[in-house]
């Protein structure tokens, strides 16, 4: 476990993200809030409106966005890029779903690893290796998002849970990686203190874009009661937006291994209260949209 009151100590590093816009990292500060199942929504939402997707999982040890959407890893991924023995250009995979009506929704996906890093030991090597050639590394990661970013409209990093087994220097590389960051919550109100501690110990000086407030349980009170924490948490995060998410079985109704594809393929969005939101924040994300002050993003009637 990390501790949360860790200090900055002096002359330690000040990470700060890329220029491209149109580049966003999502993070939540624990396991089981539903950051990867958002992050898939909102990329394919925004896929089926004809703009180009990208999306990379920096999960190297629990590789979540990977399994979801290959199954498994063939061939190099991040992990083999970031040791330098894969080029950008190796390690991008295209994904494709069909939808009812029969269009094909496409993106490209950079996975963690090979499937057989972890036996090899590689993720352990790269921990190794992140203590002496640090700043080549985070070359490596930022020349990667430069290179996928030139060729997308919008660009997604999948980040690991910080309270978990990733090192706290490959944390600060994958925040030098983005330039936006999207925060996933739940409506416990602690999640929030907890999001609000990592960000300042691993994401300090990036600006953040939005936040999600997943899983509210969709009955008129809950509902209500979340939404109207809107300020407090607009204030919290400094956020251009906070979105509200009810809990949706959609959302999750997946194959429990394999891979599987998105509520948002399977559902018109009037077919679910969250993708109905999701639309609407994807959107925003896929126009890059700053509006003055912060906007809060829900259903008007549950």
């Amino acid at each position: 476990m990390i501790l949360f009151f860790k200090k900055k100590k002096k002359g330690e590093e000040i990470v700060v993200g890329i220029e491209k816009e149109n580049v966003y990292g999502t993070m939540s500060p624990k396991g089981g809030v539903g950051k990867t199942s958002i992050t898939v929504e909102i990329a394919f939402l925004i896929a089926q409106r004809d703009y180009k997707v990208a999306m990379i999982d920096w999960d190297l040890w629990s590789p979540r966005l990977t399994s979801r959407l290959l199954g498994s890893s063939e061939g190099p991924g991040l992990l083999e890029l970031l040791m330098g023995e894969a080029s950008p250009d190796e390690v991008v995979r295209k994904v494709s779903f069909t939808t009812a009506e029969g269009k094909v929704i496409e993106v490209d996906l950079v996975p963690a690893s090979d499937k057989e890093a972890l036996v090899r030991g590689k993720v352990k090597r790269l921990a190794e290796e992140l203590e002496d050639n640090y700043n080549k590394i985070r070359e490596r990661a930022v020349s990667l998002v430069n290179y996928l970013s030139n060729t997308h409209d919008v660009v997604f990093n999948d980040y690991p849970v910080p309270s978990g087994p990733a090192p706290a220097p490959f944390h600060r590389v994958a925040a030098s990686a983005t330039h936006w960051l999207n925060i996933v919550i739940d409506a416990v109100p602690t999640t929030a203190e907890y999001a609000a501690r990592y960000v300042e110990m691993f994401y300090p000086s990036l600006p953040i874009y939005m936040v999600f407030v997943n899983m509210i349980k969709p009955v008129h009170h809950e509902y209500r009661a979340a939404v109207a924490k809107a300020p407090e948490l607009c204030k919290k995060f400094a956020a251009r937006y906070v979105v509200f998410v009810p809990f949706d079985g959609k959302l999750y109704d997946v194959k429990v291994s394999g891979a599987a594809p998105p509520a948002s393929i399977n559902y018109k969005p009037t077919e679910s209260a969250a993708l109905k939101v999701l639309r609407d924040a994807a959107m925003r994300i896929a126009r890059g949209d700053k509006p003055v002050g912060c906007v809060a993003l829900h259903l008007k009637v549950l």
